[in-house]
């Protein structure tokens, strides 16, 4: 939890720390990794008559490719995403009604369908702001928010922030800490 001040303002901005995937994560895509690089090696060996499969290059090949994407290659991600998504996120601020101020802010991305737009989510006194970096808005009064869960991607990274509304509208975000989302919602609806 960062907080920081402006002139006219304290804001608490949260779920800024990028998720990391626990071990039996890693080690589920490492398998799937050596099973995906197993069946293209049998692949080029069918076309190319290397027998790279039951080599020892091929096994070690196998090998190395897995592990790397999947114990290397996540954390790299996550760190990599975490600071290109802080860097941009800064500079999203959402356009705010007259005496309305931003409470608490962070990074999220909204999914619709199969297009995934970055921004921010913003909670005010009175609902909370989803602005993306094309400055497209979503307005949520709380009054109008029927439930809130938390959802997994890939069935494995407990990082979806489900928001479902009084007129069935499905919002579902990408954050960090979505618990910790609901939790702050829940206060904000409370009041």
């Amino acid at each position: 939890v960062l907080q920081y001040s402006t002139k006219e303002r304290f804001i608490m901005e949260i779920a800024t720390t990028p998720v990391r995937l626990n071990l039996k994560s890693k080690i589920v895509i490492t398998i799937a990794s050596a099973l995906v690089y197993s069946l293209l090696i049998v692949v080029i060996d069918l076309f190319v008559e290397a027998d790279l499969f039951f080599s020892t290059a091929g096994v070690f090949l196998i090998l190395i490719l897995a592990l790397f994407f999947g114990f290397v290659f996540p954390d790299f991600l996550a760190h990599t995403m975490s600071k290109s998504g802080m860097k941009n996120s800064l500079r999203i601020t959402p356009d705010l009604e007259e005496k309305e101020a931003i409470m608490i802010e962070g990074p999220a991305s909204l999914i619709n369908g199969n297009a995934v737009s970055g921004g921010k989510i913003f909670l005010t006194g009175s609902r909370m702001i989803f602005r993306n970096t094309e400055k497209e808005q979503i307005r949520l009064p709380y009054p109008s928010i029927k439930h809130l869960r938390i959802g997994k991607t890939a069935g494995m990274i407990e990082n979806k922030l489900n928001i479902i509304t009084h007129e069935r509208e499905r919002y579902h975000f990408i954050v960090n800490q979505p618990k910790l989302w609901i939790e702050k919602l829940n206060e904000h609806m409370t009041i």
